[in-house]
């Protein structure tokens, strides 16, 4: 057996928004559902559409975009501007090739009084604004009103915050199921005494969704891997 093949890119990633059309299909189907809840069925509905890829050299699968070597756009952060895509597109930093643009700017329309950066911008008083000028955070803000982008990178992630520092490796690398049976047992033990306990609800419900769209996207890795090793 042949020793996989190493490829290195460092430009001309594929700009993807496949995960942003998903998200935002099923946020429109989920308008006024609690938040926890709404990004739980977001995150299931991306895992159960995005693409299943497979290269030939892969020992450890998992595309985190809907084209080899893409950087998705993460719509919950922020809005991207056109014209800094084109302008990155220009530079070689990613490429456009085939991008949808009436949808691209569609999307945008949709998240721009949705996304995280609008509903800070809100909270923003002046002594905020003028620390936010100065450019402890990158880039410096011009007004109060400018959006400083999206995030873009290659992870079916879906929140607010990192969520790649998680530690107990061992627990999870041993399958999902007995986590997920841990979550579907403490729901049905749960007695609502308290507020706390309707937000513990609605917790192991987003958790229990999740999970089991993990298991789910598994399974579908799982039959490429086979369909391909059918015709080696």
């Amino acid at each position: 057996m042949g020793t996989p093949a190493l490829e290195i890119r460092r430009r001309g990633f594929p700009l993807c928004i496949e995960k942003a059309r998903l998200i935002t299909e099923s946020h429109r189907q989920t308008e006024g559902e609690p938040p926890i809840i709404r990004y739980a069925k977001a995150f299931s509905h991306m895992l159960d559409n995005m693409p299943v890829l497979i290269d030939g050299d892969e020992l450890l699968v998992g595309e985190g975009a809907s084209r080899p070597w893409g950087a998705e756009i993460d719509p919950l952060l922020g809005v991207w501007r056109e014209e800094e895509v084109r302008a990155a597109a220009a530079e070689g930093i990613v490429s456009v090739d085939g991008m949808d643009w009436p949808l691209f700017r569609e999307l945008g329309k949709y998240w721009e009084t949705r996304c995280s950066e609008y509903m800070q911008s809100k909270l923003f008083d002046e002594r905020i604004f003028r620390y936010l000028q100065i450019g402890v955070t990158l880039p410096p803000m011009k007004r109060k009103d400018e959006f400083r982008g999206a995030y873009a990178g290659s992870g079916l992630c879906l929140s607010f915050a990192f969520t790649d520092c998680y530690a107990d490796f061992s627990r999870w690398l041993n399958g999902l199921n007995p986590i997920l049976e841990e979550a579907e047992e403490e729901l049905r033990n749960l007695r609502y005494f308290h507020l706390e306990d309707v937000d513990k609800k609605l917790f192991l419900e987003a958790a229990i969704l999740v999970l089991k769209a993990v298991i789910r996207l598994a399974g579908r890795y799982a039959g490429a891997a086979e369909a391909l090793a059918e015709n080696e």
